[in-house]
């Protein structure tokens, strides 16, 4: 299956009305590791990055934050500890994590309070992320 930029587009308008509408703080999370298509990294970065109360980071082995208005480039591996240890970190805890990835978590996720950690993913094999998103809840899109 391919995804479009309207597939990243109707994802995170789900994934807004469903976890992030309503809440103070929110860290939206874009996976940006060599598997994501770029038309979807770069859909959900403009589209989150607008949305007041909402700080974007990217993802790949490392933590960044997003800077609005500029190109996301996909590269590297999915690779979530350092996301987990970066928010767990933070002075000012979110009221929400919302994680967009492509699933392709081959490690468990543990973060110390997985209620908080939504996912959303697009993927054509959902069962890579069940494996490792276990007791978190997950938006399949696509």
């Amino acid at each position: 299956m391919t995804y479009t930029a309207q597939t990243a587009l109707a994802a995170a308008e789900q994934a807004r009305e469903r976890w992030i509408d309503g809440q103070q703080r929110v860290i939206a999370v874009i996976d940006v590791s060599g598997s994501m298509p770029e038309a979807l990294t770069q859909t959900w970065a403009d589209y989150l990055s607008g949305i007041v109360g909402v700080e974007v980071l990217t993802i790949d082995s490392q933590v960044r934050p997003y800077v609005p208005d500029t190109a996301v480039r996909s590269s590297g591996s999915s690779y979530f500890p350092p996301l987990i240890e970066h928010i767990e970190r933070a002075a000012v805890q979110p009221d929400r994590v919302v994680v967009f990835t492509d699933g392709g978590v081959f490690q468990p996720v543990t973060p110390q309070n997985p209620a908080l950690w939504k996912w959303v993913v697009v993927s054509e094999y959902p069962q890579d992320a069940e494996r490792s998103l276990t007791g978190m809840e997950v938006l399949y899109a696509g």
